[in-house]
């Protein structure tokens, strides 16, 4: 299914690994894990909230959370919406340069495809 998509949405885990490896347009959802954690996402527009227990998931047996995720709740639909079309704008451009827009607790940034 991902071979064929036109563009993916995920959180990180697996489909973002193969989204990559098909060099498909994804939106990646992080939470737990940091965007900064993983290698080259030239095609992924990731999405992160920075909230105080941010990145945990290889830090603690418990998160601190306790399970509530506030790192994902936080991630509005908007945004997803928004990763997602400038997810497919890096297609069409093929430029390659990093662009990261931030805020006080969201890091939404991309890497635009390379020629």
């Amino acid at each position: 299914m991902i071979a064929h998509a036109d563009a993916v949405v995920t959180n990180d885990t697996g489909p973002l690994h193969i989204s990559l490896a098909f060099r498909k347009p994804v939106c990646g959802l992080f939470g737990p894990c940091s965007p900064s954690q993983y290698g080259q996402m030239e095609t992924c527009v990731p999405i992160y909230k920075n909230v105080y227990c941010s990145p945990c998931v290889h830090e603690f047996a418990v998160p601190p959370c306790l399970g509530n995720n506030q790192c994902m709740q936080r991630i509005e639909v908007a945004e997803v919406i928004n990763g997602i079309n400038k997810a497919l704008e890096m297609k069409s451009s093929g430029t390659s340069e990093q662009i990261i827009f931030t805020s006080s607790e969201t890091t939404l940034g991309y890497f635009k495809n390379r020629p």
